[in-house]
């Protein structure tokens, strides 16, 4: 009896996961704008709400030929869920987490396919910039703002570089 009381449980938390269906991209139109991407979620009974940050894990396995060998939980990042309904949750990236201690994965971010893992997720209420806009920097009181003069033809933070195209001696 205890064992398919455990069985049920581990069923139910099993089926309580929900992974990532869609990226879409909103293209900015000059080179200033933010690049936002909004990640959608199928919740899949997972009980996910507005403004909880939440872990997202890839599934990295290992083979050896045909033979599969095991897998490798791999933690890419973060994610704040903005919206929620009835099976679809959008989400944003709040963190990368920094690859230099962590398996190779087949790209950098999140992608379609990877797993949210809800265990030590919480609430974020406070209100954050879409990744990628900066806040500009405070300026004193009485202090002009100085811009940096551009001429055309010369460059501001590099040397000209002398290109040949066709060298005398090949």
């Amino acid at each position: 009896m205890k064992t398919v009381l455990i069985l049920a449980v581990l069923f139910s938390v099993a089926l309580q996961s929900a992974e990532i269906v869609d990226v879409r991209i909103q293209i900015p139109m000059t080179n200033d704008a933010p690049r936002v991407k909004d990640y959608y979620l199928s919740t899949d009974g997972a009980s996910l709400k507005k403004d909880l940050v939440i872990k997202v894990v890839r599934k990295v396995s290992i083979s050896q030929g045909k033979k599969n060998i095991g897998d490798v939980n791999v933690e890419i990042g973060q994610l704040r869920i903005m919206a929620v309904s009835d099976k679809v949750a959008v989400a944003r990236e709040y963190k990368l987490f920094p690859k230099e201690q962590a398996p190779l994965t087949e790209s950098i971010g999140f992608m379609v396919g990877d797993q949210v893992d809800t265990a030590n997720s919480f609430i974020d209420n406070t209100k954050r910039k879409p990744s990628g806009e900066e806040s500009p920097a405070p300026v004193a009181e009485g202090q002009p703002i100085v811009t940096p003069e551009v001429h055309p033809g010369t460059h501001t933070d590099s040397e000209k570089i002398e290109v040949k195209i066709f060298p005398e001696k090949i």
